[in-house]
């Protein structure tokens, strides 16, 4: 029998210190990326934090991108990723820009990542380094052969990590709304809207 799932609650707060910490590692460890790629939808706000913290580290501007990225049937398996348009990243890079990091909350089964790397060497206008760099990582999951090259805590494949954006994925859990920081009128006045729609019906 399987584990059950376990939710594991990321603030705002330590999404941002955990943010600001892979991005220190990846300054201190690796050479200057040109680009930084969020890949939708999770992988945004994690990119934003890296590239401001590459622009003051490096002293220079550095390109940012949003990679469109969605699963053919909704399950993350390889193989059913679909990644949209790539040139955003190409004209972020520029003439003489030639490396990429690919940025995104999780790295769970690995499909994703391991499409828009496929994709990206595939349709590069030259060749580039493309490294990725995941907040969190569940290794145990994994279903490709690729392992990220930056990430900064491990969780178990059985958790399921709720982000600080994420409150549609916990509208009937009001104690973890709380949590979250959502305003206690907010949250009593979704259950008189839930109501009012049940009336109606």
């Amino acid at each position: 029998m399987p584990p059950a799932v376990e939710k594991v609650f990321i603030s705002a707060e330590e999404e941002r210190r955990d943010c600001w910490e892979l991005a220190a590692r990846i300054v201190e460890r690796d050479a200057p990326f040109d680009v930084v790629a969020g890949l939708t939808r999770g992988g945004l706000p994690i990119a934003i934090y890296l590239q401001e913290f590459f622009m003051l580290a490096y002293r220079r501007p550095v390109g940012f991108a949003c990679v469109r990225c969605r699963s053919y049937d909704g399950v993350a398996r390889a193989g059913n990723v679909r990644v949209g348009a790539l040139d955003e990243v190409w004209t972020e890079l520029g003439d003489a820009g030639t490396r990429v990091l690919i940025v995104d909350d999780v790295f769970d089964r690995g499909s994703t990542a391991q499409a828009v790397i496929n994709k990206i060497r595939a349709d590069a206008p030259r060749p580039l380094t493309v490294k990725t760099a995941m907040l969190h990582y569940k290794p145990e999951n994994s279903q490709v052969s690729i392992v990220p090259d930056y990430y900064l805590r491990v969780y178990r494949g059985n958790q399921w990590l709720v982000y600080p954006a994420a409150v549609s994925d916990l509208a009937d859990d009001a104690d973890a709304l709380r949590r979250f920081g959502m305003p206690e009128q907010l949250i009593k006045g979704r259950g008189k809207r839930e109501k009012g729609k049940e009336v109606k019906n």
